[in-house]
């Protein structure tokens, strides 16, 4: 059993830097996002690596006639790299194979300089072998594929281009490169996603409501406000969600009991809602909820009423107090985007509006601003 738990271990290692499969799929966003910043990086060095070795290209070839096919080579890529780099890297799909385009054509630099002096060792390739896997961030498997992939097309252009000589040192340059890789990058791999990790985990308890366990008010409207902010936003709905006779139950069973009634409703509502909706406690005992593309009313009304009577169903026991049960119920407030506010601050404003428009009757229940 522990042989098994040991392979797994390794396994993890080499394909996730160490971490389960499940961890790294949920810090691929964040992966995705610094990638994209270093792809930027990595656009603007090869542009301008790019232009000096075009300038280059243009005075060898006036001077010898030679190097013209590099010329289109390096003219053809940084154009590329420029399209890529505007129109490609915006797509979350599209961030890690753009890298290892970005880096392809460093590469294809690093050979050209090492190439055209058939009787030096290829110092400047290895060096850029070396650093490669630091500048990256994919599973350790691929990145090791890859630079196992540009070594041994590098050989096979030294074996053609250069001076037979050198071929020994050139493939001890290459081998003592890869050694190098396979020793450094699952380990910089794992700890720069368990950074990741770590970072996340703060991130999380930053903007978590430690009691319920969804967004606390602040994390909750910067995320509304940040949805709402973007460009060809659907209709949504907006909900502000009030537990009836809240301060009753507080002064009567205590908090440890309000305290339950609260995680009671949080479950009610996260299990109401999907992965894309925005949950958070606004206040002491009121959630607020951003549904979107559920714009239409009689949607809003059907999802406010499927909370109404799920939290109607629910029942706490008191501490100490196990032949009793508390009924709770909550009023909702809806408000619809954007005919009823357009940021959060107005939605918030109409919600509770429509909410009070609950509270003046008989609780329990909804109403549309």
């Amino acid at each position: 059993m522990e042989k098994e738990k040991q392979r797994f271990d390794l396994l993890d290692f080499l394909l996730t830097g160490g971490v389960s499969s499940n961890s790294y799929k949920q810090l691929k966003n964040i992966i995705d996002e610094t990638n994209r910043s270093m792809i930027m990086g990595l656009g603007a060095v090869t542009t301008i690596i790019g232009i000096a070795l075009m300038i280059y290209s243009v005075i060898v070839s006036a001077m010898h006639g030679k190097e013209l096919f590099y010329f289109i080579l390096t003219a053809g890529g940084l154009i590329m790299l420029l399209v890529s780099n505007i129109y490609l890297a915006g797509s979350q799909k599209l961030v890690i194979p753009f890298l290892y385009l970005s880096i392809t054509f460093e590469l294809v630099f690093g050979m050209f300089l090492s190439l055209n002096v058939p009787g030096m060792p290829g110092v400047t390739i290895c060096l850029m072998l070396t650093v490669l896997p630091f500048t990256m961030l994919d599973k350790p498997w691929r990145i090791l594929s890859y630079v196992l992939g540009v070594n041994i097309i590098y050989l096979l252009l030294v074996n053609t281009l250069k001076d037979p000589a050198i071929l020994h040192l050139e493939i001890a340059n290459v081998l003592a490169v890869f050694l190098i890789d396979i020793s450094f990058v699952p380990f910089m791999y794992r700890v720069r996603l368990h950074a990741f990790e770590m970072n996340r985990t703060l991130e999380l308890e930053r903007d978590t409501d430690s009691l319920t366990k969804v967004h606390n008010k602040i994390s909750s409207e910067k995320l509304i406000s940040d949805y709402l902010s973007g460009k060809n936003i659907p209709d949504s709905a907006f909900l502000m969600i009030d537990i009836d006779n809240f301060k009753s139950i507080n002064d009567t069973y205590g908090h440890a009991t309000g305290d339950k009634v609260l995680t009671s409703i949080s479950h009610v509502i996260s299990n109401c809602c999907r992965k894309t909706d925005i949950i958070g406690r606004f206040g002491g005992d009121e959630f607020i909820l951003l549904l979107p593309g559920i714009g239409n009313t009689i949607a809003a009304q059907k999802k406010a009423g499927e909370i109404v009577e799920t939290v109607r169903r629910q029942f706490i026991t008191p501490d100490d107090r196990d032949d009793e049960l508390i009924k709770i119920t909550v009023s909702i407030g809806v408000a619809l985007y954007p005919q009823d506010g357009s940021n959060c601050d107005e939605l918030l404003k109409s919600a509770d509006n429509a909410l009070y428009k609950v509270k003046a009757r008989e609780k329990n229940g909804y109403a549309l601003y």
